[in-house]
């Protein structure tokens, strides 16, 4: 009988990234001012409000 052993910190990362690649999104990496930062998640959720709403 084999035991479960945790999941690695490398393991975990790679099946978030499987799941986030398996909704289409990709991985981006952005460089923003902190002060910006706000409103770039503002944007982000505003954004993905409409694609959810258009997937109806």
């Amino acid at each position: 009988m084999t035991e479960k052993r945790p999941m690695t910190a490398a393991e975990r990362n790679q099946k978030t990234r499987d799941k986030r690649k398996a909704l289409g999104l990709l991985r981006r990496d952005v460089w923003a001012h902190p002060d910006d930062w706000p409103k770039i998640r503002e944007l982000e959720a505003e954004l993905k409000s409409c694609r959810l709403k258009g997937s109806d």
